[in-house]
């Protein structure tokens, strides 16, 4: 799995993850992040195309809410990730983890990047989970 680190320490770190809209047909879940810029770097992340996977299935397609811009004196940005999600195909995948008490997740996509004067395209992946209550579930 690529990942973004310096000196041991992974620069982008999932806070949480948690549904934001729900919608019959379509939902939408969040994910919060921080990105960190430990050597001062000044550069934008313009985005993140992505697929979501949930028990090894695509459930939907993602990409940054607003692009984070850093330069010298930015240590860290907090952004957000935002997935539209096909309800039937995630109510499938998730079954199990919804007795497990967290349907865990994997996302896909390649992390668009402006420095230097140039584009920089890199693919990335990250693995989480969304906390699931049953009891919350069928008393809605």
């Amino acid at each position: 799995m690529p990942k973004f680190s310096a000196k041991g320490q992974d620069l982008f770190k999932v806070q949480r993850s948690y549904v934001g809209e729900l919608a019959l047909a379509k939902s939408n879940l969040n994910t919060d992040f921080i990105l960190l810029n430990p050597y001062g770097f000044t550069y934008t992340f313009k985005g993140f195309p992505s697929e979501i996977y949930v028990d090894g299935k695509e459930v939907g397609k993602g990409n940054l809410r607003n692009q984070l811009s850093f330069n010298e004196d930015v240590y860290y940005r907090e952004g957000t990730m935002v997935f539209q999600l096909s309800n039937l195909k995630s109510v499938l995948g998730a079954v199990k983890g919804v007795f497990k008490g967290e349907i865990a997740y994997t996302v896909k996509g390649r992390v668009l990047i402006e420095a230097f004067g140039m584009d920089i395209v890199h693919p990335y992946e990250f693995s989480g989970s969304i906390p699931v209550s049953l009891w919350e579930l069928l008393l809605k």
